[in-house]
């Protein structure tokens, strides 16, 4: 008696004998591209990383640059502006020294034409060359280099030397005193001698015109 294998089970033994598997080939075909898909992405992710890597590297130079390029124009422009104060100060300076010369000579004429006065005073002068008192003090300390009532000592000791060398005019301690701006002799006197080192007496009697040396001196202001 011959056994017979069964339709289905001899359907079966064919489909695993044939060489062609379609549902099998499609599954690999979807593995196998995928699986280059995958790949292909992790080169481009890759690539991608590199790319933005290089490109952070190209923005740090850049900035690098910005900020050198921009730190020279500071430090030139710091430069000129120094140059451009310092020269602004220089001009200053040289006005505001011209100024207190001219303060000091305006001051001087008033004392020589004032000293005989005996109260004359600092703020007396200032009034007449119209400034403040102590920009008067300042003038005679930095333009001067001395003080009001320095300058008005020597001016006044100058004119009594003057009187006391004439030979003519009788002029007596007390007499010069008053003339220089002191009310007594006893006001000349001590100052006198503290300024020349010697006593009024002791002046060489001498041919000195001195009112025509005074008045040269004005003329050369």
């Amino acid at each position: 008696m011959r056994l017979t294998r069964p339709a289905t089970s001899r359907r079966f033994a064919d489909r695993d004998a044939s060489p062609d598997h379609p549902d099998e080939d499609e599954a690999d075909q979807d593995h196998q591209q995928d699986r280059n898909q995958a790949l292909g992405g992790g080169r481009d992710r890759g690539e991608s990383h590199d790319q933005e890597q290089e490109d952070g590297e190209d923005c740090d130079e850049a900035i690098h640059a910005l900020h050198v390029t921009t730190g020279r124009k500071r430090a030139d422009i710091n430069a000129q502006r120094t140059g451009m104060n310092c020269h602004h100060l220089d001009v200053t300076r040289r006005k505001t020294e011209r100024r207190r010369r001219a303060l000091l000579d305006q001051a001087e004429r008033v004392i020589r034409k004032r000293h005989p006065e005996f109260d004359l005073a600092l703020a007396d002068v200032a009034v007449e060359v119209g400034c403040s008192t102590r920009l008067l003090q300042l003038v005679f300390r930095e333009a001067g280099g001395t003080t009001f009532r320095d300058h008005l000592l020597r001016v006044r000791m100058e004119h009594a030397h003057g009187l006391f060398s004439r030979k003519t005019g009788n002029w007596s301690v007390r007499k010069v005193a008053r003339a220089v701006g002191y009310r007594e002799a006893s006001g000349l006197r001590p100052r006198f001698k503290t300024f020349y080192g010697y006593n009024p007496s002791e002046v060489a009697s001498e041919e000195y015109d001195y009112d025509a040396a005074w008045r040269e001196a004005e003329r050369a202001d």
